[in-house]
């Protein structure tokens, strides 16, 4: 065995034992805690006296103290907004008095017979707590509101018109990162009356530590490369994907680095193994070390700068052997 094969051997048994530390340190820990834990609720103390005795004739040596935790109903409730006309007292006898009365509240949607708070919970119920709009309604009846389920449709539509610009924002800053992620998600589209069609949204990742910003972008379902191209068109940095052809265009851009999915690469190779079993049991072990890596990292809390020292140090020595051996491989 050379050099570098020892020092790559050695490297993995390293990975391998803090792997080990670390799947028992898991074990040990349960996945659920024991008592329930609060941070940041509110707090209301009742102090309990014994009976028949006055607080002044006592001294306090010391307490013993419950916690009960509690949870108030949800409220819906109505805001009546009164708007008077006023006219000057010196003009009481005036063919031309002077009015004045306050302007309008200005309508998040439609008529404004709903509240920027009420339209946030039914969204967020929607899609965070995948309540669907029937149930909703019937949430809504036990706190005292008869409301139609195609009204509550229609605020729902009506919202992603009003959070346009803060998604154009949000789409703006991902796009100056100099780092993305990119996939096609595939829909199922419902735009005909009974029918569903498949289509795509393309997710944009902004990699950096510091954001994490992502976005979603649909056009007519399409999966084709005009979609990405467009819509990087003066985007600089590195470019990290799938491996769909779509994305070929970019590595002939001398201002993107195009990256590939190591997640997809070990994908490739577990599918080998009904057919080249020794070769790709092997390539998957190798690309494990790779995940254990990163994963021992993580419950480690390492810094990103540890991290990349980590990765270059472990990880890069790791994929050219890796490289090494698959291009020895490729010649017999």
């Amino acid at each position: 065995m050379d050099e570098k094969a020892a020092k790559i051997e050695a490297m993995a048994k390293e990975i391998e034992a803090e792997n080990r530390k670390r799947r028992t340190r898991a074990k040990r820990t349960p996945s659920r805690p024991s008592s329930y834990r609060y941070a940041g609720l509110e707090e209301r103390t009742t102090v309990m006296m014994p009976e028949g005795v006055a607080a002044g004739e006592c001294d306090i040596n010391d307490k013993d103290v419950s916690r009960i935790l509690h949870r108030e109903p949800a409220k819906v409730w109505v805001e009546i907004i009164e708007r008077p006309l006023l006219r000057m007292k010196a003009d009481k006898d005036s063919p031309n008095p002077r009015i004045y009365q306050a302007k309008a509240p200005h309508a998040v949607i439609g008529s404004n017979h709903v509240g920027a708070d009420m339209l946030t919970q039914i969204v967020i119920d929607k899609y965070r707590y995948h309540l669907p709009e029937y149930g909703q309604v019937r949430q809504h009846v036990e706190l005292g509101l008869k409301l139609p389920t195609s009204t509550l449709n229609g605020w729902v539509h009506a919202v992603p018109s009003r959070l346009e610009p803060v998604y154009e924002a949000l789409r703006d800053d991902v796009r100056n990162s100099d780092y993305l992620q990119i996939d096609e998600t595939p829909w199922r589209i419902a735009d005909s009356p009974g029918k569903s069609r498949k289509g795509y949204a393309w997710q944009f990742l902004d990699n950096r530590p510091q954001s994490h910003g992502l976005y979603f972008l649909y056009v007519n379902g399409s999966r084709a490369g005009t979609v990405p191209r467009a819509e990087l068109r003066d985007f600089r940095g590195a470019i990290q994907t799938e491996g769909y052809g779509v994305y070929d265009y970019f590595e002939l851009l001398d201002n993107v680095t195009l990256l590939g999915c190591m997640s997809h690469v070990r994908r490739k190779f577990t599918d080998a193994q009904a057919s080249y079993p020794e070769l790709a049991v092997r390539a998957v072990k190798w690309l494990d070390l790779l995940y254990d890596l990163e994963a021992n990292l993580k419950a480690k809390g390492a810094t990103y700068e540890e991290i990349a020292a980590e990765r270059q140090a472990k990880a890069l020595p790791i994929m050219d052997a890796i490289e090494k051996w698959m291009e020895s491989e490729h010649t017999k």
